[in-house]
């Protein structure tokens, strides 16, 4: 399954709070309810103080565990003592202990609510260095370290989507599928419940990552059998976006794993007569209705992608095999000439033309395309294309030697093409064909501006 791309990375960011360790002067200041200063709370405020301005890790470590000692002390006088549990959370941030300092925040506004600004801030300012240490570890290629820092900062703090969006998309990586679609999951209602509230550049940053994130979603929880929960997934997304077709196709494959095969049915048919679809929109809708073994309707779909972007390897080649499993050996016989000029050493196609030409009662003819399939040299197959974020794409696929000679050089162009069929850019992929019947991957990358959608081939050299 592919998951859609485009999360950016922010760049380090402006911690918001000063750093400054709590003290009773604080908030609460010149209320009767407030918690007063100690001994013991003057002295884990010098110890924070002394370990935020001293520049030697080691120091600063002791500092931190000094005022934690400080302020269970604290506790264990007046186990109240909402000031005592605030400056706790705040060691136990300096030593990286979130998960444990959130639990101590969290005390201390239940014991006293005058603090919930206050900690507000340390929990942001804690999850905006943790989120820069993770950047800065992904910019160094350690996803480990970046991930053990975006957790960090989602400890603490649950009201930014930035951590939790690099943490789903790590978890999707490592196949932690439940995990990424909790943060995923947190990350939309973020999003959609705090956005409005953020500063300008901001809320682009946070909009632009909203559809990426909650179709993702939406096809983990597919992918993952929770099909009630991605129903409900895809039908919010369309809520925003009601004219996204890979949503609508997606929503349509979800509801056969239900057994609403009706409801199915009709948001294809409504797919199908929809105005303005690209051949982009028809292909992705064959592939729905492929997926529901609707091969007639599907065959139909890949049919006008093909007519919309003749020139397109993926929607001539599907075209073609929805309308052998239909059964549609006439139709297909009439396409085999565009068939096997898109897909000319594909050992496949020329086995559908055949069995299409057997089908119709031509075994003479089928015959003679049976023989051309022999004579290949080699054949080209499993081809896949992914298109890169911000444009470009990578092309894979495996050469397996048929008639050819082991050991002989081959050349292949294969040419990009975006939405309406027009060629963005090529890249030309070299090898040696192995012993026969035997396999080699091959794979090539094009870097350019424009997005990909589809992809042409022609053998230069063999």
């Amino acid at each position: 399954m592919k998951f859609r791309t485009g999360f950016a990375l922010l760049a380090s960011l402006t911690l918001v709070a000063g750093g400054c360790a709590s003290t009773g002067g604080g908030p609460g200041a010149g209320d009767p309810d407030a918690p007063q200063e100690t001994e013991l709370s003057r002295n884990a405020t010098l110890f924070l103080s002394q370990a935020q301005l001293t520049g030697d890790e080691a120091e600063q470590n002791n500092r931190y565990q000094q005022a934690l000692e400080a302020a269970q002390a604290g506790i264990a006088a007046d186990s109240a003592h909402a000031l005592s549990y605030l400056l706790a959370g705040q060691a136990l941030i300096g030593l990286g202990q979130t998960a444990e300092a959130d639990d101590f925040l969290t005390e201390a506004v239940a014991l006293y609510d005058g603090y919930a600004q206050e900690v507000e801030a340390i929990r942001e300012e804690a999850w905006i260095e943790a989120y820069n240490e993770g950047v800065d570890a992904l910019g160094t290629g350690d996803e480990q370290a970046a991930q053990v820092s975006f957790e960090r900062g989602h400890e603490i703090y649950q009201e930014r989507p930035e951590a939790m969006i690099q943490l789903g998309t790590m978890y999707v990586s490592s196949g932690e599928h439940d995990l990424a679609i909790e943060r995923f999951g947190q990350a939309v209602d973020v999003i959609l419940e705090k956005a409005e509230e953020q500063d300008e550049e901001t809320r682009a940053f946070w909009m632009e990552n909203l559809e990426p994130v909650a179709f993702n979603r939406a096809q983990l929880l597919a992918q993952q059998g929770r099909y009630n929960e991605a129903e409900t997934a895809y039908r919010n997304f369309l809520e925003r976006d009601p004219d996204n077709i890979g949503a609508i196709s997606n929503l349509a494959v979800v509801l056969v794993n239900k057994g609403d095969s009706a409801g199915a049915e009709q948001i294809y048919s409504e797919l199908m007569s929809r105005p303005g679809m690209t051949a982009e929109d028809f292909f992705v809708t064959g592939i729905g209705l492929f997926q529901v073994e609707s091969f007639e309707q599907a065959a139909r779909a890949f049919g006008e992608a093909h007519r919309l972007n003749p020139q397109s390897r993926d929607a001539i080649y599907n075209y073609a095999q929805t309308l052998y499993l239909a059964e549609d050996f006439e139709s297909l016989v009439e396409i085999e000439d565009a068939l096997l000029t898109a897909d000319a050493f594909n050992e496949n196609a020329y086995r559908l033309v055949a069995q299409s030409h057997l089908q119709t009662g031509d075994q003479q003819t089928a015959v003679q395309f049976l023989e051309r399939m022999q004579a290949l040299p080699f054949d080209l197959s499993q081809t896949q294309l992914q298109p890169m974020a911000g444009g470009g794409a990578r092309i894979s696929g495996m050469v397996t030697t048929l008639s050819g000679e082991p050991g002989s050089q081959f050349r292949i162009r294969f040419t990009f093409m975006d939405p309406a069929g027009t060629d963005l850019g090529s890249t030309e992929v070299t090898g040696t064909l192995p012993a026969q019947e035997e396999s080699v991957a091959v794979q090539g990358e094009w870097n350019g501006e424009g997005r990909v959608t589809s992809f042409r081939y022609e053998v230069l050299s063999h």
